[in-house]
């Protein structure tokens, strides 16, 4: 139960950083094709980490307007 605990823990706190990841490429002065390279790699471990994941970051992108 504690490994789960921690496993769970740990994929929180993954989850947060890509978060912090997508915001700073939002704030890059650089093109959208650039932007979108280095968003695919963020949305890849949104879906492997399944569908509330990818739900979540999907629906950052479109707000951010980073995956148009």
């Amino acid at each position: 139960f504690v490994r789960k605990s921690v496993l769970i823990y740990e994929t929180i706190i993954e989850i947060k950083s890509k978060i912090d990841d997508l915001e700073n490429i939002y704030k890059e002065s650089i093109s959208k094709k650039k932007k979108w390279e280095k968003v695919k790699p963020i949305l890849s471990f949104a879906i492997d980490k399944g569908a509330d994941v990818a739900i979540a970051i999907m629906s950052l992108l479109l707000q951010m307007k980073l995956g148009m």
